[in-house]
């Protein structure tokens, strides 16, 4: 992952690019990654020896779950 620092204005000028990090992640469908408020970064870190998923949990109604085990104020 990079950084490129861009200038605007009078015209577009893109800067040197600078490695944030690097490492093995997982890509899919759209936006691999995700920005946390506090500017973290937020992603699956690729398994390199891990056998690939064979199964998938589809949990309905979490809400009400999360509700029973986690009490209103």
């Amino acid at each position: 992952m990079f950084a490129v620092p861009i200038q605007t204005e009078p015209e577009f000028i893109a800067g040197t690019p600078r490695l944030l990090f690097e490492g093995s992640f997982e890509v899919g469908v759209g936006r691999p990654y995700d920005i946390a408020p506090d500017g973290r970064f937020v992603m699956i870190q690729s398994g390199e020896s891990e056998a690939p998923a064979t199964q998938i949990a589809f949990v309905q109604n979490w809400t009400e779950e999360l509700k029973r085990r986690v009490p209103a104020r």
